[in-house]
């Protein structure tokens, strides 16, 4: 993907259904809700050990129609 494409999303935060239930604010290992304003090349965050049943990235605010070539869960 070529950086033209890149960095139109503004707004968007990180959900987790766990045990049936959506939880639209995670937080990583220091404490803060996965969230953000700029998807970009490389974006990681560090959650602590969890278990979820599905993962939604959820896009608030764009410039223009987002991008996303790929989104990993290790």
């Amino acid at each position: 993907m070529t950086l033209s494409l890149g960095e139109r999303v503004t707004s968007y935060p990180l959900e987790l259904e766990q045990d049936g239930t959506w939880n639209k604010s995670p937080t990583d290992i220091t404490g803060a809700i996965v969230a953000g304003t700029v998807i970009g090349q490389r974006q990681f965050w560090q959650l602590p050990p969890t278990t979820a049943n599905a993962v939604a990235l959820v896009i608030d605010s764009a410039t223009g129609v987002p991008a996303i070539a790929e989104l990993g869960l290790y």
